[in-house]
């Protein structure tokens, strides 16, 4: 707070800042407040006085230092002069946003940083500059547009931090409590992600979602998928329990809604968490009951991967030539589309259930029992 008092003070009276001038600038009752004890606790205090300060400074900005200010408190960690002048309106160049940006720093609204080159805030400042906006959903709209402008195509991405500015954008759909485009960009990112085992980051950006989305009759089935995706990533974590109960949840909002082949999904899913359970016999029935249903909506991709996983299972259980016949079915049909990995992923399975156990290896006797015993049938000779 003594940095915002001195940078107002020097910022205002640039030729001989001096305590008695807060008055000048409505902050007389500032020292009082310091030191009423009517005013309790230490935080409290610095609190009140921080808000005096701000309110003086505040209303001494410029309009496009107010606007910058207000474009940018939505957005999270450091930002650069490119962010400010695309969230800004009015049209400023960028040389203006620069100055006004210096301006702010003086006055320590905002700091410099170097990692990334740019700006930010402490956070009792943003949080006071949040307040001073009238209409947040625009707010977050104008950023989000910002952070639509940088993000790299799902093509270009190579690393984790390349999904980024796409997270950035579901951050401020969150905001507008947009669940609904929050799931799209989850579901963009989704499959990425897992590769890459990025699994704590995609639990904890899907239980948000699921914990924050009251879905509409509309939303059912993105909900329900919404279910399903964070099961996947409980199951990666080894939480298979908690998998299960959110495939179970997802299951009957497909049933209720009549969507087949998500309710094949969350079956097929269920099966391979109860399978990492050593629930074998409830694993297999339901991968059956997805298979069925693949087949009669002809969902030839989940048809091959029902059969895929039924293997799996019966593989646990030692049914050899049952899981051979279904890991079979799969090759066949990954074959047909021309998925060479799960094709080949068929052909190792398969290699490894045909392949003969190896006899058992005779065991080298300990050549002092092979001496005893001849000293045992030596002794006996001698005395007969």
């Amino acid at each position: 707070m003594l940095r915002l008092v001195a940078d107002l003070l020097q910022e205002e009276y640039p030729e001989a800042p001096h305590l008695e001038q807060l008055q000048a600038l409505g902050l007389a009752d500032l020292g009082q407040l310091l030191t009423n004890p009517l005013v309790v606790g230490v935080h409290r205090k610095e609190e009140a006085g921080m808000v005096l300060v701000l309110d003086a400074s505040y209303q001494r900005l410029s309009p496009l230092q107010k606007e910058i200010l207000q474009a940018v408190a939505v957005l999270r960690g450091a930002f650069s002069e490119q962010a400010a002048q695309v969230c800004t309106q009015g049209g400023a160049d960028a040389g203006e946003i620069r100055q006004a940006l210096r301006g702010l720093t003086r006055r320590s609204f905002l700091q410099r940083v170097t990692q990334p080159v740019g700006y930010r805030f402490q956070a009792v400042v943003q949080e006071y500059v949040r307040l001073q906006i009238n209409n947040l959903a625009k707010r977050h709209g104008q950023a989000i547009d910002y952070y639509r402008s940088i993000a790299l195509p799902s093509s270009d991405w190579k690393e984790i931090e390349d999904t980024r500015y796409l997270l950035e954008i579901a951050h401020h759909q969150f905001e507008c409590q947009h669940y609904g485009a929050v799931n799209e960009m989850l579901a963009v990112c989704d499959r990425f992600l897992n590769l890459r085992g990025a699994y704590s980051l995609l639990f904890e950006w899907n239980q948000r979602l699921i914990e924050s989305w009251q879905p509409q009759d509309s939303e059912g089935e993105d909900y329900s998928w919404a279910l399903n995706r964070l099961g996947n990533v409980a199951d990666s974590l080894g939480q298979a329990r908690e998998a299960i109960e959110y495939y179970k949840q997802s299951l009957q909002i497909f049933r209720e809604i009549g969507d087949r082949k998500g309710e094949a999904n969350s079956l097929g899913s269920l099966g391979n968490a109860v399978n990492s359970l050593g629930q074998y016999p409830e694993a297999i029935a339901y991968h059956e009951q997805a298979l069925q249903i693949f087949r009669e909506i002809g969902d030839q991709r989940g048809v091959a991967n029902a059969y895929f996983n039924l293997g799996n299972t019966l593989a646990k259980v030692d049914r050899v030539p049952d899981a051979q016949a279904a890991y079979r079915n799969a090759r066949q049909l990954y074959a047909d589309m021309e998925l060479e990995a799960r094709v080949q992923d068929c052909d190792n399975t398969i290699q490894r259930l045909s392949a003969a156990p190896e006899p058992p290896r005779p065991q080298t006797q300990n050549p002092f029992v092979r001496l005893w015993q001849w000293f045992k049938k030596l002794v006996r000779a001698v005395l007969s």
